[in-house]
């Protein structure tokens, strides 16, 4: 292909495809048009001019090239060097004009042959030589396999898909190279109007998915409940099989708490809920492990008995439950068949409380003492009770520690108090510590920023005369520097000495947090005291000169203090800075 044509069909110029010099060839009407085998050239990549078009969305350069030069129409067919046509190009970047014309086309081509009509004597030879060797466009597969529907699917065409569905219903039969079938990429691209069209047809269709799915795994994830319930219809057979960690469609939908998907799937198939993974979980455990409510009392209500399961290490649904408040917890142990869990241990002889004290829940743990208080004296096979487990912990949350202290009332052990108290002593000390961390900062800051302050104020604005006066006494300008300094100055000094003071209070095991806020305070004051001072020596300095450049220094670190001083803005400004990646 040279230059000129390559450009024509990119950029879409109709009027080269009649101006083109080259030898004449009839047509029907008796017209000349240039060489029609001109055309028909290629890219080293393989792609024709109806690639390029159709890349760019030249649809009135396409209609006027299979108008104008008959033989242009086998180039729909032709695939270029990773076996893609035109169609599957136009399918790929959503131009459904583009598609409907190129199928319409084909199609009126193939009439053609049929009824031995000749449109000109190239395409004839070409017809002839070519015979039935290349399938219709829309049935093609390039190198990965897909087909034009496949790729419409792939990149979110809705409309295109249904429109090559209507043409050939039969492509919904397809599968490509990675075993992606035409309803797995409907399901798991969310196009439900696909998916509908597929199943309600009669004609027939691939259930194939990759890496052990089914168009029901990934439709749990993408579409509504809705499109999972008109598939369950036409295969319920569907909600037991299991990918290749042997999860169901029931598992992941728990995981992920939609009741909803739940709900259609235990109508189709209770049995499901009894499936379990690679590590021995079913999906009521998986929605208990993750706190999942909705998902675990909808498959509680329908299968009841499904609670009795436990995964490969003996664990219940009540040891692996993660609850988030108090309250849904004990709407949950409400139920007669959790109840009766509070006491079942695992493998390792642990309870649920035993569970909750290694992981220190406390909100497990106080619904367990809330419903069976003599579990506390249960033993698992090491010979630990539930507080052993707690104590053993290296640090307890205030929570936790009031886990323990009802935990004494049904404990012979006399050290137990005196324990328990020890572990949450450190935390008064870290508290303080923190504490004078904050102060030595804080005091760090005031004595550089004393210092900076305190030589501006040495080297004063505009310079001294021979007297050893200020040359801008007199300045209003120069006044406001001097004062604004000096306010700095006093603002630095007085934090420095109350982070001193603080330090004091500290070794005496008191808590100076009202001392911390005041240094704060007052440090931002006395820094926006050095700015205006900044600000009105620069001002001093240039105005003179320059005015626009005094205003510019000026606003520029003010506006910067009165945008600081809100929060949200500098939450936002950081969170900003976060996801660009700036920094």
């Amino acid at each position: 292909m040279d230059e000129k044509l390559y450009l024509a069909a990119t950029e879409g110029k109709e009027d080269y495809l009649t101006e083109t010099e080259g030898t004449p060839t009839e047509t029907e009407n008796s017209k000349n048009v240039p060489d029609e085998r001109y055309f028909l050239t290629q890219t080293p990549e393989g792609d024709n001019l109806l690639h390029l078009a159709a890349s760019r969305d030249r649809l009135g350069f396409i209609v006027k090239a299979l108008e104008k030069i008959p033989a242009v129409v086998l180039l729909i067919c032709w695939g270029n060097n990773q076996g893609e046509n035109p169609l599957h190009v136009a399918a790929r970047l959503g131009h459904l004009d583009t598609v409907q014309v190129f199928v319409n086309q084909y199609k009126s081509h193939l009439r053609d042959i049929k009824e031995r009509k000749v449109r000109s004597t190239l395409l004839s030879l070409l017809a002839a030589e070519k015979g039935t060797e290349s399938p219709e466009p829309w049935r093609a597969q390039d190198s990965n396999g897909n087909t034009p529907l496949h790729e419409a699917l792939k990149n979110g065409f809705e409309d295109v898909a249904k429109y090559l569905l209507e043409v050939e219903p039969e492509l919904a039969s397809y599968d490509n190279n990675a075993n992606e079938g035409v309803l797995y990429l409907a399901a798991a691209y969310g196009h439900e109007s696909v998916l509908e069209t597929i199943v309600t047809s009669t004609v027939g269709y691939s259930l194939s998915a990759p890496v052990g799915l089914t168009p029901l795994h990934v439709a749990v994830d993408t579409c509504t409940e809705g499109a999972t319930k008109r598939l369950l219809e036409k295969h319920p057979e569907l909600a037991k099989i299991v990918d290749k960690r042997k999860r169901t469609a029931l598992y992941y939908a728990a995981q992920t708490n939609k009741h909803g998907h739940v709900e259609a799937i235990l109508k189709a198939d209770k049995s499901s809920a009894y499936i379990r993974d690679e590590a021995g979980l079913t999906p009521l455990l998986r929605a208990a492990s993750l706190g999942q409510s909705d998902a675990l009392r909808e498959i509680l209500h329908h299968c009841p008995e499904s609670v009795t399961i436990s995964d490969n290490n003996g664990k219940t649904v009540l040891h692996l439950a993660e609850f988030r408040s108090y309250q849904e917890g004990a709407e949950f142990l409400r139920i007669p068949a959790v109840k009766r869990l509070v006491n079942k241990p695992d493998l390792e002889g642990n309870t649920p409380l035993h569970t909750a004290g290694k992981n220190s829940d406390h909100v497990l743990a106080k619904l367990i003492l809330d419903t069976d208080i003599t579990v506390v004296t249960v033993q698992n096979k090491d010979g630990f009770t539930p507080w052993d487990i707690i104590k053993l912990q290296p640090e307890l949350t205030q929570q936790m520690a009031e886990i323990g202290f009802q935990l004494l009332m049904y404990t012979s052990d006399e050290k137990v108090l005196p324990q328990l108290i020890q572990q949450m002593t450190p935390r008064t000390a870290d508290i303080n510590e923190r504490l004078r961390k904050n102060f030595n900062t804080l005091g760090l800051m005031a004595v550089i920023l004393a210092a900076v302050t305190f030589a501006a104020g040495y080297i004063s604005a505009g310079g001294f005369d021979r007297r050893g006066h200020a040359v801008l006494t007199h300045d209003v300008v120069f006044k406001v520097f001097i004062i604004s300094n000096a306010a700095a100055m006093s603002g630095y000094t007085v934090v420095f000495f109350s982070s001193l003071c603080a330090m004091m209070i500290a070794r005496r095991d008191d808590e100076p947090k009202f001392l911390l806020s005041f240094g704060i305070h007052v440090l931002q004051l006395a820094f926006t005291a050095t700015l205006i001072a900044f600000a009105s020596s620069v001002y001093a300095l240039t105005s003179t000169n320059s005015l626009w450049l005094a205003i510019v220094a000026v606003c520029l670190p003010l506006s910067a203090v009165i945008l600081m001083i809100s929060k949200s803005f500098v939450f936002r400004l950081a969170r900003f800075f976060y996801r660009a990646r700036l920094y």
